[in-house]
């Protein structure tokens, strides 16, 4: 048996590539549940939302303007996967800070989204 293919093989925004230097973390979203634990056992659960997201290690560049990136909302991402798979997040915003490493040039961006999809 063949050893699965993981990892990624690009990250579009817009249709324009970001550059990619690390590890890319992405969530579908949907319903979340908690154990809720009573003095006896499992007493319940509790369920919440979670937006999708995909969070992304990138690589900053002459061409690369961070002003816009940290500005970006309504957005359509389509993370390519080795195995196969298409993840598409959509009407999605960068959410937090963008903090670039004047050591490497590596930040980590998260767009969250308001869907997203396997393909």
């Amino acid at each position: 048996m063949a050893a699965p293919q993981v990892g990624v093989i690009s990250f579009r925004v817009n249709g324009d590539v970001l550059r990619l230097r690390g590890n890319v973390t992405y969530s579908l979203g949907g319903l979340v549940r908690e154990a809720i634990e009573g003095p006896t056992g499992l007493a319940g659960f509790k369920v919440t939302g979670m937006a999708p997201f995909v969070e992304v290690e990138s690589m900053d560049a002459q061409d690369v303007d961070l002003a816009a990136l940290q500005d970006m909302q309504g957005a359509t991402g389509t993370l390519q996967l080795r195995n196969g798979k298409t993840v598409v997040i959509n009407d999605s915003s960068v959410v937090g800070q963008i903090e670039v490493s004047s050591e490497d040039g590596g930040f980590t961006v998260r767009f969250v989204g308001s869907s997203a999809k396997e393909i």
